[in-house]
């Protein structure tokens, strides 16, 4: 048969041209056909190699795979097989098909509905499908104990999405609802309790900025009640600052610096305590100056506080200011005052110290002596009126100076807070 074949190619030209483009076509058809193959080899291959930091050895988790797919073939009705393929394929990379076998395992059976749709919810958690996760979330029963620690689980994993995605309404439902699945003195639910109190802050931020101000009064208080922190009381600060309740300003700044000395503003404090004395044409009451005091930079290396001296009162206290000869605004703080002994014997050592304060920081201070051994301040006596003049000092922004007026009977630097004083520019 060949010979024959072989002597009519060389008598018929045409035939053997027919010939050869027979071959050349079965040629291309059968490279065609290994191509075919093996490029749709080489593709699964891929995507399993996906999967390699999660399986020791690729190989092996390709047969599984192709294991699990004839299980699945031989059993349709079996939602656990479908939930395991579907978690395999989201493995290799496989996200739709994985989606489909999810959703199947969802329509199968009760008893696989919830596992199915927790693995349906974390694939789209996984997939940053937000919208979605969270309604098939929605719709996830939990009539079993170990049920209702994965759908916390989910809860908590959705909720941090939602922080991050800035939908912070969102991330406060779900953090609130997954807070009733913890025991209180668990760490999980010491730890969902400070996710809720940045959460619920940054609701207020949102009401804040909407002219909502209840509304972000309301959530502030709530971050409050989760945990106490410097930003959500400085905040409550400026709102009531805002809304003219000056007292109410002071004490929330004051909360705030004393949760964080060093983040919090003391320019915005200093600011709101200055309108309310202006407001009020007060002069600082001794718990107020403290309080002012913490915001007076480097104060405390003028003065150590200790017991208040009950020997000793600061009394008829006036202030006043000159205009200097230096620059425009340059002023003179004056302060006048009288020393009483209220007490029944003599005070053999006493000193008196006068810090000056200007936008929040001291500028000057003056120490005058007032009695020593041998010319005591004698008992129920009062000194004549001691004068203090501070050096002079530019006034910009801050219209106030604060007197601080310290006293001490120690031989040592130990002063107690005796009186404050206020000169309004």
């Amino acid at each position: 048969m060949l010979r024959v074949l072989i002597l009519l190619l060389k008598r018929d030209v045409k035939l053997r041209i027919f010939f050869i483009i027979c071959c050349l076509l079965a040629l291309v058809a059968v490279g065609l056909t290994i191509k075919t193959v093996s490029g749709f080899v080489d593709s699964k291959s891929e995507k399993v190699e996906t999967a390699q930091t999660k399986a020791a050895d690729p190989k092996e988790l390709f047969n599984k795979l192709h294991i699990l797919e004839n299980k699945v073939r031989e059993n349709p009705d079996n939602a656990s097989l479908h939930i395991d393929l579907g978690k395999l394929y989201y493995e290799i990379g496989e996200e739709n098909r994985a989606k489909v076998e999810l959703y199947r395992a969802v329509g199968l059976s009760q008893k696989g509905d919830f596992l199915a749709k927790y693995e349906l919810v974390r694939l789209y958690i996984n997939l940053d499908e937000y919208q979605i996760a969270k309604v098939l979330l929605s719709e996830i029963p939990n009539t079993r104990n170990n049920d209702k620690m994965k759908k916390a689980e989910l809860l908590i994993l959705l909720a941090e999405m939602a922080v991050d995605k800035s939908e912070y309404l969102d991330a406060a439902k779900m953090y609130e609802s997954a807070l009733g699945f913890y025991n209180p003195e668990s760490t999980q639910y010491k730890k969902i309790q400070n996710e809720l109190a940045f959460v619920y802050e940054r609701v207020a931020d949102y009401y804040y900025s909407g002219d909502e101000i209840s509304k972000a009064v309301e959530y502030l208080n709530s971050s409050l009640e989760k945990k106490k922190t410097a930003s959500a009381f400085f905040k409550l600060g400026l709102i009531s600052e805002i809304e003219g309740n000056l007292d109410e300003a002071v004490k929330k700044y004051t909360d705030a610096y004393l949760l964080n000395k060093e983040g919090v503003n003391a320019d915005v404090f200093n600011n709101a305590l200055r309108k309310r004395i202006s407001a009020n044409r007060e002069t600082l009451s001794e718990k107020d100056i403290v309080q002012y005091g913490l915001f007076i930079k480097n104060t405390d290396k003028f003065v150590n506080k200790t017991v208040l001296l009950k020997d000793v009162r600061i009394s008829n206290v006036n202030t006043e200011y000159l205009r200097s000869s230096g620059p425009e605004n340059s002023i003179e703080a004056v302060l006048k005052f009288q020393v009483m002994n209220i007490s029944k014997k003599s005070v053999e050592k006493l000193k008196i110290r006068v810090i000056f304060a200007n936008d929040g920081k001291v500028f000057d201070f003056r120490d005058i002596y007032i009695a020593n051994k041998k010319h005591p301040l004698e008992k129920l006596s009062y000194t004549s009126s001691v004068s203090v003049e501070a050096k002079p000092i530019v006034i910009n922004n801050d219209r106030n100076v604060v007197i601080l007026i310290y006293t001490s009977t120690s031989d040592e630097d130990r002063w107690v807070l005796s009186k404050t004083a206020v000169i309004y520019i």
